[in-house]
């Protein structure tokens, strides 16, 4: 029960034992601890007003790695300091439809017309788009009370992009073997492939004269082609309700790919059924693959009883097609976005979370396809995401 509340009673108490007696030190004790209670509202309003509130925070971060949150509070006031405040935010998680309160800093005393900053390091699992939505500063002073409350709108966006792993070495080598390695092949480009003794027919202007004086033979440098490296990524993440645990392992291991395609010098589009990106090489290409991906829905949320209606529903679904003789997998519904046009040089990477999500491609090019429920055991729980919410 809120100390306020029993305060209250007590009062109404000290307040019928006054009347019925006639004592005047009860009437005393009565008009004390009603002024208390006046005392304590507005003590507790006047600290929250005139006090400025900055918050920083980084637009992007990895999933499982520390981001800095910075709160400058600010006391305007002239007289007054500011006591006993707690500054929280209003956020909203990814795939949760309701609002969260997260803690970020207790200040006992903050004199007048100085500022503090104060650091928190917080550490997000899930992937997801994390809106913040405001700022709420609560007060108990003096006495505790009663709890005075403030809120100010702070509108923003962080994603937390899903967290790079290094390929599983297997895979990569099949990646390999399938021609993938193939994209950075010699040519005319911009970017160095390798450098190699020089030959008579090589150009002057591609000598390399440091390698040259290093190791006392004519060396020449060679480039990667650049109408020949290019990758395009399918990926579908529309997947039944059971099969949300191969949906973010395909989302990790996209976001590798990436890291490692990218590292590799390649240029690289990702395509999705709902949104796709032009092709593009370097750390800004592979931030706005990874915005997109951070941006992917998630299909269960926190509400407990809704999930298991989903649950429920897709396991009764499925039931009912096998009874009837009929396939459980339901195909994508829109195709259109798996009708990429060819590009000379190009190849395509498709990553389906289950393997009957596959639909044949009509593409000049090579094509490699990659099901995580193909994958063995071992890859997967190196793929496997950290359980939803917020660490640290």
């Amino acid at each position: 029960m809120p100390a306020g509340l029993i305060f209250s009673i007590l009062v109404m108490v000290v307040a019928v034992l006054a009347l019925s007696s006639g004592n005047n030190l009860l009437y005393l004790l009565v008009s004390l601890l009603t002024g208390a209670l006046i005392f304590s509202f507005f003590a507790a309003r006047m600290v929250l007003s005139r006090v400025d509130i900055q918050l920083r925070y980084p637009e992007c971060v990895p999933a499982g790695e520390v981001a800095s949150f910075e709160l400058m509070v600010v006391n305007r006031r002239r007289l007054f300091p500011v006591v006993s405040l707690v500054v929280t935010l209003i956020e909203q998680p990814p795939g949760m439809r309701g609002k969260v309160k997260v803690d970020q800093c207790y200040l006992p005393l903050l004199p007048r017309q100085t500022e503090a900053l104060t650091i928190r390091e917080r550490s997000f699992a899930q992937r997801g788009l994390w809106r913040i939505y405001g700022i709420r500063l609560e007060s108990r002073f003096p006495f505790g009370l009663f709890e005075y409350r403030r809120s100010m709108e702070v509108e923003g966006d962080m994603r937390v992009h899903p967290p790079v792993r290094p390929l599983p070495l297997h895979l990569e080598s099949l990646l390999r073997e399938q021609g993938l390695d193939q994209t950075l092949s010699r040519g005319r480009g911009g970017d160095l492939h390798s450098i190699r003794d020089a030959l008579g027919t090589d150009p002057h202007h591609h000598i390399d004269w440091k390698a040259t004086a290093r190791t006392s033979h004519l060396k020449v440098r060679e480039f990667t082609d650049e109408e020949d490296r290019r990758v395009t990524i399918l990926f579908d993440y529309s997947v039944q309700v059971t099969e949300t645990k191969l949906l973010e392992a395909g989302v990790i291991l996209v976001a590798g790919l990436v890291d490692w395609l990218i590292r590799e010098g390649a240029a690289v589009r990702l395509v999705t059924p709902a949104q796709s990106t032009p092709f593009g090489s370097g750390s800004k290409q592979a931030a706005a693959i990874f915005d997109l991906l951070a941006e992917l829905p998630l299909p269960l949320g926190t509400d407990t009883g809704r999930r298991w209606l989903e649950l429920a529903s897709a396991s009764w679904s499925s039931l009912f097609s096998r009874s009837r003789g009929e396939s459980a997998v339901r195909e994508p519904k829109n195709c259109d976005w798996w009708r990429v046009p060819s590009i000379a040089g190009e190849r395509v990477v498709v990553v389906v979370p289950s393997i009957s999500r596959y639909t044949d491609l009509n593409h000049n090019g090579p094509v490699s396809l990659i099901a995580c429920d193909q994958l063995p055991v071992g890859v997967l729980e190196l793929l496997e995401v950290e359980p939803r919410g917020e660490a640290g």
